[in-house]
């Protein structure tokens, strides 16, 4: 990797995260406005509303008001309510409507801007195994202007049809691997790739204050020369490493860059660092911490029937993943975890069984009932005390306080994930609703204007998707049109 610092490239806009979050705001930023076509909507003043202003796009009205009165349901974004009100009408109801929004590409209105990604356009649906289904019904993972269901019927890889048996219904889940290849043409077929910059990393954003420098130029993302920025007009840097090849060796190459604008978005996701037990023994080399070295370890081969238990421990979907893949291999699981099998915080205890099948039938194994897998032991309310170097695992009993050891071949942790903020620097720490916490979508979101989704903290920062709480794909879309719309108007402004 080379030590030089590289020449600084300017943008309007910075987005770092090129999973569904970052691709829906690339598409917005590119220019693509959703206007309302008047189509019948339930709401009859929402429609109103709309009705009043058919000339101009939603991007250019006043999201709160449109937003008044929705119920916040499933989302607690106002504006992602009403976009979605708006895209999926009556979806609630298992009703498929056509959309009430058409999108027209708005000439002279594109805002210059990067997507960073550490890998290829969809983010982490890109590292979860293909073959598993969505928790989301097909039409719930779709990006603004390409119907699902009309994408998986008409789209073909090299003259094969898509090969998924859900992808034609929109009522129905659909297998990570279609979901995956519907992003990654999504941004093809948009002609977004000229804005994504994917297999690199970000290694530090912070601000740049009261220092000689230049601004950038919007129409062509080259610098202009500029005086000394006054103290409010400050501007961010965004800097990190790419891959950019293989070396003579075969080793893989990385450039370093640069990037400076005036706003940011964070659109990172919620899954960068697994939540660890902070049990001794932890950091042997036999405990996992993700379900993608999971994976890899149950289609290894290395595993069979007669090996010593893998000890799954959670009680999430992705340990009732674990347990799933596990079953398929045929290797012997030992389940830990620290609630009851009956207790309805648990994920799996709140999914309809008629949809979501596999996870039922892993939840009546964790009961101890059913036709439970042969080799699938469930304890029950019991936490990891100690793990030893010779693989055995020391648990106790959160009913009786008594200990028991259960030898194992490994430890597969899957308690949840945090975000992986690390490259924000100084004064950007402190992010969230609870400022002297880590970020975790569930307990301490980032804390933003949710009109606007910039930070309240940090001006010029914003935040998407489940970093501020939205965890479906669904409710993406009414962020992004946050975020442009604030950004637009203040590119006007000035």
């Amino acid at each position: 990797m080379t030590t030089k610092h590289p020449e600084p490239q300017y943008k309007d806009v910075v987005v770092i995260g090129n999973g569904p979050s970052g691709i829906t705001l690339s598409y917005f930023l590119a220019g693509n406005w959703p206007y309302y076509n008047g189509g019948p909507s339930p709401d009859s003043f929402l429609h109103t509303k709309l009705e009043a202003n058919m000339h101009l796009s939603v991007i250019e009205q006043d999201l709160e008001y449109l937003s008044e009165s929705l119920d916040l349901i499933r989302s607690n974004n106002p504006v992602s309510v009403l976009f979605d009100t708006l895209i999926h009408p009556e979806a609630d109801l298992g009703i498929d409507r056509r959309a009430h929004i058409d999108f027209v590409h708005a000439r002279g209105h594109e805002i210059q801007h990067v997507v960073l990604g550490t890998g290829q356009p969809g983010g982490a649906w890109q590292k979860l195994d293909g073959d598993m289904l969505t928790l989301s019904l097909a039409n719930w993972m779709e990006l603004p202007s390409l119907n699902f269901r009309d994408w998986a019927s008409t789209y073909k890889i090299d003259g094969i049809p898509l090969t998924a048996s859900h992808a034609t219904c929109r009522g129905s889940r659909v297998s990570v691997r279609d979901v995956r290849d519907y992003y990654q043409h999504f941004v093809k077929s948009r002609h977004l790739e000229t804005y994504f910059r994917n297999d690199c990393t970000v290694t530090s954003v912070a601000r740049l204050h009261n220092r000689r420098d230049v601004v950038c130029n919007r129409e062509n993302g080259e610098p202009e020369t500029g005086g000394d920025l006054a103290s409010g007009d400050r501007i961010w840097e965004v800097s990190g490493h790419a891959q950019c090849g293989l070396s003579e060796s075969g080793a893989v190459r990385y450039e370093r860059f640069c990037y400076r604008a005036r706003d940011v978005v964070l659109a990172t996701g919620g899954d960068g660092l697994p939540n660890r037990l902070r049990a001794p023994g932890e950091h042997l080399p036999f405990v996992l911490h993700s379900m993608r070295d999971a994976e890899r370890l149950l289609s290894s081969g290395k595993l069979t029937h007669v090996s010593d238990p893998v000890m799954i421990v959670g009680a999430g979907l992705c340990a009732a993943d674990a347990v799933i893949a596990a079953a398929k291999h045929g290797v012997p699981v030992v389940h830990a975890f620290r609630r009851a099998a009956t207790d309805p915080q648990l994920i799996v205890n709140r999914l309809p069984a008629k949809v979501y099948g596999e996870y039922h039938r892993v939840l009546v194994m964790m009961k101890g009932g059913g036709d439970s897998v042969c080799g699938y032991v469930p304890l029950a309310q019991h936490s990891v005390h100690s793990i030893r170097p010779d693989a055995r695992v020391v648990l106790r009993s959160t009913r009786s306080g008594s200990y028991n050891t259960v030898k194992v071949s490994h430890v597969i942790v899957l308690i949840g994930s945090r975000p992986n903020l690390r490259c924000m620097q100084g004064e950007c720490r402190n992010l969230g609703v609870k400022p002297d916490e880590p970020i975790c979508p569930k307990r301490n979101p980032i804390d933003v204007d949710m009109v606007t989704h910039e930070s309240v903290h940090e001006p010029g920062l914003y935040a998407m998707g489940s970093l501020i709480g939205d965890n479906f794909v669904r409710f993406i879309t009414g962020g992004a049109l946050a975020i442009t719309a604030h950004i637009a108007r203040k590119l006007l402004a000035n």
